[in-house]
């Protein structure tokens, strides 16, 4: 499973910094805490199986029950790019 779901993971990694540390909490700032973790979560996790869905191809590794997706870029490259973006998020923003 690791490798086809790295991109999913990335994209629900860098919506969830985006929506609280690069946009500093911007569209949820007003509700209360909990509830608006929990909608960041389910918008950051939306937004990974919307791009997975749509962009992601990945390939069956010999012996797995994974299924074959195919998309306009491949999941490894995806889910590089992904972190990436995520590690620059950190770095300019955390850091």
């Amino acid at each position: 499973m690791f490798p086809a779901t790295l991109p999913l993971g990335g994209t629900a990694f860098v919506a969830m910094l985006e929506l609280t540390l690069v946009g500093e909490g911007w569209p949820l700032r007003r509700l209360p805490r909990i509830p608006a973790g929990l909608l960041a979560v389910l918008i950051s996790w939306a937004l990974a199986l919307a791009v997975y869905g749509r962009l992601a191809g990945v390939d069956t590794p010999p012996g797995s029950d994974v299924i074959v997706r195919h998309g306009p870029v491949r999941g490894a490259v995806l889910g590089e790019v992904l972190v990436v973006i995520g590690a620059w998020q950190v770095l300019c923003h955390v850091v």
